[in-house]
């Protein structure tokens, strides 16, 4: 089977540091953990590493390691956390001749975890959010069985429909897992595209 993943490519950057604070706010409405970072405080950190994430990239490797044939669509920048995507990709064997480039920095995400092994992310959407229509692959799509679509941010959350509907037209089996920020943006979009994707998946 021929499956194509589209949507975010970043460079996870996890940073890890032995003291860190949290507070705990709890209120009839609310119930949430805090780590804090103290207002002029230098804070030594453990460890840093440094990984490929995003929606796109995570589920052509599952998919790859599956067994299936995959290809890629993204949108990154010339810059160095770019090249490791890609050459992270190309190890896996995942083709990514349907990747588009960026004048912006590639997407980044810096990772912070929590004592209960919850993590709290900083994103920058970087080039995710500059993914316009002209960019797709449809034609890559038409000749695909099974299309997975990760979270499009900004503006990009705009092209699910038209994506759908595209898919749906050439006999696709779609799949859909939104992110926050793409419901934020474009609710209206997922409920219009709803008719064409066979699965949803809904994050907590």
């Amino acid at each position: 089977m021929k499956i194509i993943t589209l949507g975010g490519a970043t460079e996870d950057i996890f940073i890890e540091y032995a003291d860190a604070q949290r507070m705990h706010l709890h209120t009839k409405r609310y119930n949430q953990s805090f780590i804090l970072l103290g207002k002029g405080e230098k804070i030594e950190v453990k460890n840093i590493h440094y990984a490929t994430g995003g929606g796109a990239t995570n589920s052509a490797v599952s998919f790859t390691r599956l067994g299936f044939d995959v290809s890629s669509f993204f949108k990154i920048a010339h810059d160095t956390a770019g090249e490791k995507i890609i050459h992270k990709l190309t190890d896996e064997k995942i083709e990514t001749k349907f990747v588009v480039f960026d004048k912006t920095a590639t997407g980044t995400s810096f990772i912070i975890p929590s004592f209960e092994g919850d993590r709290t992310i900083l994103a920058y959407r970087g080039a995710n959010a500059q993914i316009k229509e002209k960019d797709i692959p449809y034609r890559a799509i038409r000749e695909a069985q099974q299309l997975y679509i990760t979270s499009l941010s900004g503006e990009s959350s705009q092209l699910l429909f038209p994506i759908c509907k595209f898919a749906k037209e050439h006999g696709l089996r779609i799949a859909n897992n939104p992110g926050k920020s793409q419901l934020m943006a474009g609710a209206d979009i997922l409920r219009k595209s709803l008719p064409f994707i066979n699965i949803l998946i809904l994050n907590a």
